[in-house]
């Protein structure tokens, strides 16, 4: 199960919702075993759904008294993800992106901690703003 599958279905059982009554109240109708295949890894993540996810588990009643972290479920899904997709950014962007992931690997694992901690607070300023 990945960690964004796994943090989902823990937030339906609190929800008392089930994959049914996700699959059917997403923007984007999916069907329950597609929801299901998501969550345990077996089906890629994108984004979109991520967004619907977290748009359809803020109407339900339950979320309205208990909280819903949107930004640790958007990191759970960044962590879920095999792949990122670049299409979007510039030339520039993707020589650094591509850059940063050959030398991540290189450097001492203190130095890994430390760059992961600050882009999770980076990441975590950029969705509270």
């Amino acid at each position: 199960m990945t960690p964004f599958g796994k943090e989902i279905r823990k937030l339906r059982i609190d929800a008392d919702i089930t994959l049914s009554d996700m699959a059917n109240g997403l923007k984007n109708k999916r069907t329950p075993s597609y929801l299901s295949a998501v969550e345990l890894g077996d089906k890629p993540l994108a984004d979109d759904l991520v967004e619907e996810v977290i748009e359809y588990l803020r109407a339900l009643l339950y979320f309205r008294t208990h909280k819903l972290d949107a930004g640790y479920l958007r990191r759970l899904a960044d962590r879920t993800k095999k792949a990122v997709d670049v299409a979007h950014l510039n030339e520039p962007e993707k020589e650094a992106v591509a850059g940063f992931a050959r030398r991540l690997p290189a450097l001492s694992e203190k130095k890994r901690a430390i760059l992961t901690q600050k882009v999770e607070e980076w990441i975590s300023d950029k969705e509270n703003t």
